[in-house]
């Protein structure tokens, strides 16, 4: 489920996420109050929106990225976007990948 909810955020252009975006197998199925999002910080308070919740879930996917990528082609194929769209995110969150590589 992380999976496809972090592949669907960064593959589409809207700001808001609808059901028609998930894969038809996960229509299918409903999730319950009840179920945690993993990859989303458990710090996170009742006054973070969506946005917000989306931009933690980029950074953790860019560093991650950033991890096992060496450059910003490589992490746009491993992260299923553009490579324009990886610089400019990385520029959006003021993210150096010279500087992040040598901590």
């Amino acid at each position: 489920m992380e999976n496809i909810l972090e592949r669907v955020m960064l593959t589409t252009d809207e700001e808001i996420i609808y059901p028609e975006h998930l894969p038809a197998t996960i229509k299918k199925e409903h999730l319950s109050e009840t179920t945690t999002l993993p990859f989303i910080d458990h710090h996170i308070d009742e006054e973070h929106n969506l946005k917000k919740a989306v931009e933690q879930v980029e950074k953790r996917l860019l560093y991650k990225a950033m991890e096992r990528c060496k450059t910003t082609y490589e992490m746009a194929k491993y992260l299923g976007i553009s490579q324009p769209s990886i610089v400019r995110k990385l520029k959006q969150y003021s993210i150096n990948m010279k500087e992040e590589r040598k901590k």
